[in-house]
């Protein structure tokens, strides 16, 4: 990587935005002097990456344009001799002779042309001063199509400039304009208003809109697939708006925002628990895919962080980490990648008012690095070139960073064809909901007249917008949809009541694709996890059925509490779920699949259509369309394979099947089977030609995770239950196991005989069929076949109190190697991290264990946890088959144990190396010994015991 700065400053000592146009030929720069300036990009990356940068070269550069289209409308300030001083808009020229008298015409010509740098000896008797104030321009974007440049000010001007030369005004407000942002075609550009507004512009049409906001809105930004429009209030309100370029809107035939449809379907309030000081910008961004979407400054507590949103289900899918104040600026870059084990990732840039850029990857929770005090002020900007390679940041201080990269150092950048393959994913039309919901047009504006085949365009520019819902009463069913991110539409179902009666039950299918993929691990203990492409799913909740003699039970405990109580006490609230009682008729058999199962976990919700792409072919995918569940209407699955070059639709068909059943659940890819899982709770193998490898396994309770890696299939039912299965072998790993034993069901014990335990954060099963769970405990298990139970990999505790807690520090070589993949147990604790930052109970535990270190009886406190810990690595490791890691811990144990003198646990390992098999865990045990006592050897209190056991090996000759 290479930094540059220029030498001078620019714009009045202040840059508060920076843009790259899209062929990186020019850079725009913006600030307190009112001036957007044009430079020559080109040249600026040549002079950095020449091998012998020229520095008087860059202090020499000089803007190619200077647009001063907002200097014309500044605000003309005299000062009189009386110390009265009298203000008034550069727009009304013509009276200003008037206004003014003592001040003549040609002196007001020319200094609102900017042309008299030296007015104060031509000001006439009775003045001593005249100035023109400019307005800061607080924001600039070049199109994404196009050399055309909007730039917004504090006065609330918008102007748009074409081929850098003429400018045309777009819009104008009472207030400022603090953010601005392009729609992927070029044509729709948003602003966010301080008057409580979101400014949307129709550059074809040539109108515009505003949409009212809750509060002032400090950063837009468009979806790159042309859906979603997400503007971020000051009050920790993210809204997300759907719109279209149809026409006419499918169903009612209503103009709207000339040819852009838009509605409000989401408003996001959890992302941010606590209002962070009060910012001039909090500019959010998208990644190029259109997965994820950057939220800068969103606190949880006392920490500052980035929170990154999932689309789709629009929540909260991670947190970075990292800057020590506020981070005012995100910018994805516009470049998506893959890494070694085939996982699509994205870049992230981030700045604020530490003076600190820094760069993120979306597969790492560190920023993969952090140049410090690049700027004496606030970084308020960032911008990145379309190849990006490089990317500018624009500070208060008056400074212009740029940061260029090699073609290796951010690593191997999809193609614009790949990356377009990705984006059709998510990029279906938004669709509006007929009959129920029309968005209308109110305000200065009559409603268009509706005719037979078109309507009449609308094109004034004050507009309101109004969401009205109609409900239309029908003999035999009712349409309820819900307008939100999540879900595209409701299907209903018929459900017949007891008392004969016939109602429509509401069941959500979503509409969104999702495509999930992506290896994480190293050799046999590799482990499947969701590539970054993946969208979290929507779950139904859990059963709360129990027995009718239990509900009874508590139903009577409640009538004598209440007879007991004292009528003056607070009354007790209602409880928020309500229990229903399950009668069996005919039998007294309990069947633990249904109601009196010890464990019961959310089911993912049944999606209209979604696809799952191969981990290591991104063009090999099984597509799903769900039909109504019966054999009327049957459910389609698909496997396609993309061409390239060509869209979706224009895919080469492997193989069809139907099912009259709704799918919810797909796993594989990886070159042996497909699996999907059905409601019901059945699973169907098959293979990469279309043969089902396995008859439909019935597993009696809808599946709440499907996974596989490699040979092996994970299923976890909604009642805890875990299957593996070898589908090469057609054999079961092992029996059954729950998962009741890890999910701590005492640590929250109800009243009502129902225990609230904690969240499963990650299922999934490695390369050895291994299954491996994660809790928001931020505890991890894997499950030992062999001693039939669950064994605990990562213990929040050990992250306090281990000195080996990190996992990259205590590898041997700390950056890994080419083929080389981070383990099961590097995952597990990197999760075990976030839960530890999610709850923010790390800086608590730690100043509670430096107490407990100064505490009589706890001086070994912190030695002791760090064996502990470095023992589970080994015995972890040691089942998983992860050779490396396994003899790494190994290495770095007995040399510790060694520093500390521990002589009975050294003599131990040394013994069972030497004695029983020749190899363990892949190593030769006469050579793992031998790597011991040479690492030990500089130890004085164990020399003595090595020797013995080098003679045994031969390392050393018996004297």
């Amino acid at each position: 990587m290479k930094f540059a700065k220029l030498p001078h400053t620019i714009h009045g000592g202040e840059v508060r935005a920076v843009s790259i146009d899209p062929s990186a030929k020019y850079v725009s720069t913006t600030g307190r002097d009112g001036v957007v300036s044009v430079w020559d990009y080109g040249k600026m990356l040549e002079l950095v990456k020449a091998e012998q940068p020229d520095g008087a070269a860059l202090s020499a550069m000089q803007p190619l344009v200077s647009i001063t289209c907002h200097i014309s409308d500044s605000t003309i300030v005299v000062s009189h001799a009386k110390g009265d001083k009298t203000e008034d808009k550069a727009g009304d020229r013509a009276d200003d002779a008037t206004r003014f008298p003592a001040v003549s015409p040609e002196i007001v010509a020319n200094v609102t042309n900017n042309v008299a740098n030296d007015t104060a000896a031509a000001l006439p008797m009775g003045a001593v001063a005249l100035s023109i104030a400019s307005p800061v321009i607080t924001c600039a974007r070049f199109s994404p199509v196009s050399t055309q440049l909007v730039s917004c000010d504090d006065t609330g001007m918008a102007y748009l400039t074409t081929d850098l030369t003429s400018s045309t005004q777009i819009y104008s407000n009472t207030n400022g304009i603090v953010d601005v942002s392009w729609s992927a075609d070029g044509r729709l550009i948003a602003m966010a208003c301080l008057n409580n507004k979101c400014v949307i512009v129709d550059t074809k049409k040539q109108t515009t809109y505003e949409i009212p906001t809750p509060s002032p809105v400090k950063g837009v930004a468009f979806d790159p697939t042309n859906n979603y429009l997400i503007a971020l209030g000051d009050d920790k309100t993210v809204q997300v708006y759907q719109y279209t370029s149809y026409t006419q809107h499918p169903g009612n035939k209503l103009q709207v925002f000339g040819e852009c449809g838009i509605r409000l379907v989401l408003k996001v309030t959890n992302l941010i628990s606590k209002l962070g000081l009060n910012v001039t910008y909090k500019r959010l961004s998208w990644s190029p895919e259109g997965n994820f979407i950057a939220i800068p400054n969103a606190n949880k507590g006392n920490t500052s962080l980035i929170s990154v949103m999932a689309r789709q289900s629009w929540q909260h899918l991670f947190s970075l980490v990292g800057h020590d104040h506020t981070c005012e600026v995100v910018a994805f870059s516009p470049k998506a990648g893959l890494s070694e084990d085939h996982r699509l990732f994205s870049l992230l840039a981030s700045a604020g008012s530490d003076n600190s850029v820094a760069l993120w990857s979306t597969l790492a929770d560190k920023p993969l690095f952090v140049a410090r005090n690049v700027a004496m002020k606030a970084i308020v900007d960032v911008a990145w070139a379309r190849d990006g390679r490089s990317f500018v940041a624009g500070s208060l201080d008056g400074s212009m960073c740029l940061f260029v990269f090699g073609h290796t150092e951010l690593g191997r950048f999809l193609s614009d064809k790949d990356l377009h393959l990705r984006r059709t994913f998510y990029s279906k039309p938004a669709e509006f909901i007929e009959d129920d919901l029309v968005i209308r047009l109110t305000g200065k504006v009559k409603n268009t007249a509706i005719e037979k085949e078109s309507a009449v365009p609308v094109s004034d520019s004050e507009v309101e917008v109004e969401v009205i819902h109609r409900a239309k009463e029908r003999e035999e069913k009712e349409k309820e949809r819900k307008v939100n991110g999540e879900a595209n539409g409701l299907t209903t179902q018929r459900v017949t009541t007891k008392d004969g009666k016939r109602r429509i039950q509401p069941m959500l299918v979503s509409g969104e694709t999702k495509i999930s993929g992506g290896t994480t691990g190293e050799s046999s203990g590799e482990v499947f996890a969701p590539a970054s492409t993946a969208s979290a799913m929507e779950f139904d909740q859990p059963s709360y059925s129990i027995s009718k003699t239990l509900h009874t039970q508590l139903k009577r405990r409640e009538e004598q509490l209440e007879l007991e109580a004292d009528p003056l006490d607070t009354p007790k609230p209602k409880r928020k779920r309500m229990l229903s009682p399950v009668e069996f008729i005919g039998s007294v058999a309990h069947n633990p699949q249904i109601a009196f199962a010890n464990a019961r976990i959310a089911t993912p919700k049944v999606r209209s259509h979604f696809a799952l792409a191969a981990p290591g072919d991104a063009a090999l995918v099984l597509e799903v369309r769900n039909g109504s569940g019966n054999e009327q209407r049957p459910s389609r699955l698909s496997l396609v394979k993309a061409t390239p070059g060509n869209a979706l639709r224009a895919s080469q068909q492997i193989f069809v099947d139907y099912i009259p059943k709704h799918i919810h659940l797909t796993a594989g890819g990886e070159g042996l089977f497909w699996a999907v899982a059905t409601a019901d709770g059945s699973v169907y193998v098959y293979s990469d030609g279309g043969r089902r490898l396995l008859p439909p396994l019935v597993l009696g309770a809808p599946l709440a995770f499907l996974e596989s890696r490699k040979d092996f299939l994970m299923a976890v039912t909604c009642v805890g239950e875990v299957y593996v299965w070898d589908v090469r072998a057609r054999a079961a790993a092992f029996e059954p196991a729950s998962l009741f034993a890890i999910l701590d069901a005492t640590a929250r014990a109800g009243e009502d005989g129902l225990s609230r335990t904690e969240n499963i954060t990650l299922c999934s099963v490695s390369a050895a069929g291994v299954p491996v769970v994660t809790l928001s405990n931020g505890n991890g298990y894997l499950y030992n076949k062999d001693m039939c139970t669950w064994c605990t990999v990562s213990d929040s505790w050990w992250a306090f109190g281990s000195q080996y807690w990190d996992a990259q520090a205590s590898r041997l070589d700390a950056r890994p190697g080419p083929d080389e993949r981070h383990g099961i147990i590097t995952l597990l604790e990197q999760k075990t991290n976030e839960e530890i930052v999610r709850k923010g109970r790390g800086k608590v535990l730690q100043k509670i264990a430096k107490v407990m270190l100064m505490k009589e009886g706890f001086e070994n406190l912190e030695n002791a946890i760090s064996l502990a810990h470095l023992e589970n690595k080994i015995l972890v490791s040691q089942m998983l088959q992860e050779h490396r890691d396994f003899r790494s811990y190994l290495v770095i144990y007995t040399r510790r144990i060694a520093e500390m003198g521990l002589k009975t646990r050294l003599v131990e390992i040394c013994q069972a190396l030497l004695a029983g098999e020749e190899e363990l865990c892949g190593y030769n045990k006469k050579e793992l010994l031998k790597e011991i006592i040479l690492g030990c050897a500089q130890y004085r209190d164990v020399q003595r015991i090595l020797t013995s056991f080098a003679q045994a090996i031969g390392l050393v000759k018996e004297a």
